[in-house]
C-alpha cells in the first residue's frame, strides 16, 4: 500500500522513517536523531521526519544542523487528522524510542496503516504488538540494523506487518485504554 502511484507524491522513491510525538526527553527524540545519523551511513537516500513540537524543538534543530543532517531530517511540527494519516501512510518505518511510555497509541495507529514499527521495550504497547521490532531506546545499533533489514528485505518487512496486523485484531480500544 506504500507504493500506490500518486497516493503521496512526497519523495516517493526515498525510504522514509518517522518519529511522531511530543519533543520532550521522555519521548527520546534525540535518540531518533542519533538513529538517523547512523542509518544514513548505510542508506544515504533515507529521509527522517520528526512530527511534533515541544520544549526540545530548538535543541533538536541545533543537533540536526551540528550533525550535518539538515537536508535529511525534516521537522513537520505537530500533525493531526488528515496530515497525520498521510504521514503514517507514507512512512516506510515508524520509530518510537521512548524512555518511558505508559502506552504509545501512535505506534498502534502506525501499525494499523501497515507500517512496520520499531518501539522501545519499555512502552506499554510492546505487550500489545509483540511482532513489532522491539529495542532498548538507547540501542541505536539494533535499531539501525532493524531499519536496514526492514528496508532491504521485503519478506521480513511483510512478516513484521503481518504479525502486527494479526495482533491488532486483539486490540480493542477498551483494552488499550485499560493499559
Amino acid at each position: 500500500n506504500h507504493s500506490d502511484p500518486g497516493k503521496h507524491h512526497f519523495a516517493k522513491t526515498r525510504p522514509m522513517i518517522v518519529f511522531m510525538g511530543r519533543l520532550t526527553g521522555q519521548k527520546g527524540p534525540e535518540y531518533f536523531l542519533s538513529l538517523a545519523h547512523s542509518v544514513l551511513h548505510h542508506i544515504p537516500e533515507a529521509i527522517f521526519v520528526v512530527a511534533g513540537n515541544g520544549d526540545m524543538y530548538k535543541e533538536l534543530l541545533f543537533t540536526t544542523a551540528h550533525k550535518g543532517l539538515s537536508s535529511k531530517v525534516l521537522f513537520s511540527g505537530f500533525v493531526r487528522g488528515n496530515q497525520k494519516a498521510k504521514l503514517l501512510d507514507r512512512a516506510d518505518i515508524f520509530v518510537m524510542p521512548s524512555l518511558s511510555e505508559p502506552f504509545g497509541l501512535v505506534a498502534v495507529e502506525a501499525a494499523q496503516r501497515s507500517t512496520p514499527v520499531i518501539i522501545s521495550k519499555n512502552s506499554g504497547v510492546a505487550e500489545v504488538l509483540p511482532s513489532s521490532v522491539q529495542a532498548d531506546f538507547w540501542d541505536i545499533d539494533l535499531m539501525t540494523t532493524s531499519i536496514i533489514k526492514l528496508l532491504n528485505d521485503k519478506g521480513y518487512a511483510q512478516q513484521v506487518m503481518a504479525g502486527q496486523n494479526n495482533e491488532l485484531k486483539n486490540v480493542t480500544w477498551k483494552s488499550a485504554a485499560q493499559k
